[in-house]
């Protein structure tokens, strides 16, 4: 009796515009005949998919895509191989894929990623510069490592006057969205 098997395996697909992960369905089928050894063709198969959710997750041209607009969760896909060439050859047992659509990592940078001052020009006078975040996905909120160094909500850092030597920093946190986890980068001051 020919047993048909349907492998799944993770791949990758040049059309894919997912953020989290994409799988790619292939299907291939296998005839164990142990008492019919003059009988090498194959069945004519047919396969049916099924999407717990096709509006995010379908399946074409044997391929699982998941759109743009799908929101983080858990999806299944439903495959089924069945015979159609002789009644002889019985359908595929139904093979669930499991879609986790997952967030992706926050891909804010930040400019300048440090910045270094000689303690002569820090004695004479405070020293100011502007952290300018990118692509930050969610609130950015600036946070700073000494009373010495402050920032500001909008990213304005002030080097105080008379600050001493060393390295302090400024940690930048983009808190992220429905699709971006929460993120952040650090600005080391530097004071030499």
């Amino acid at each position: 009796m020919p047993v048909f098997f349907v492998y799944l395996k993770k791949g990758t697909d040049d059309e894919r515009n997912v953020i989290g992960y994409d799988l790619m369905l292939s299907l291939k089928y296998y005839q164990e005949v142990p008492y019919m050894r003059a009988f090498t063709g194959f069945a004519v198969i047919s396969i049916s998919y099924t999407s717990s959710n096709s509006k995010y997750v379908y399946v074409k041209s044997g391929k699982i895509y998941v759109t743009k607009a799908a929101p983080v969760g858990t999806y299944t896909i439903k495959v089924k191989a069945a015979a159609t060439s002789s009644g002889s050859y019985k359908a595929s047992n139904e093979v669930k894929v499991t879609v986790k659509v997952t967030k992706a990592a926050n891909p804010m940078t930040v400019s300048p990623t440090s910045k270094t001052y000689k303690v002569s020009a820090v004695k004479a006078k405070a020293q100011t510069f502007t952290i300018k975040p990118s692509s930050a996905q969610g609130k950015v909120t600036y946070t700073s490592s000494s009373k010495k160094v402050t920032v500001t909500s909008k990213g304005k850092v002030t080097v105080k006057k008379g600050t001493a030597k060393g390295t302090y920093k400024i940690t930048v946190k983009a808190a992220g969205n429905s699709k971006y986890k929460a993120g952040s980068k650090v600005v080391k001051v530097v004071v030499k």
